[in-house]
C-alpha cells in the first residue's frame, strides 16, 4: 500500500488500484489540457503536424479512457 502527503502534510494510504486510477486520471487530464494548447496554436495553413498531434493525443486519451473503465 502507498502513501501519498496531502497539503495539510498528512498522509493518506492507497490500495495500487486507487494509485492506478489516480494516475490514470491525472495523465488523461493533462493530455487534454495538452490538446488544447495545441489547438489553440492552429493556423489556416502549415499546421498539419499540429492536427496529427491533436489526433495522436486524442486516441491516447480515449485508450486511456478505456482503460479506466476496467480499472
Amino acid at each position: 500500500m502507498m502513501t501519498t502527503e496531502s497539503i495539510s502534510g498528512s498522509t493518506e494510504a492507497h490500495t495500487p488500484e486507487e494509485e492506478e486510477a489516480r494516475h490514470l486520471n491525472m495523465t488523461i487530464k493533462v493530455l487534454k489540457e495538452q490538446v488544447e494548447i495545441f489547438t489553440s496554436r492552429l493556423e489556416p495553413h502549415d499546421t498539419g503536424h499540429i492536427h496529427t498531434t491533436i489526433s495522436t493525443l486524442k486516441h491516447r486519451i480515449g485508450e486511456l479512457e478505456n482503460e479506466r473503465e476496467t480499472v
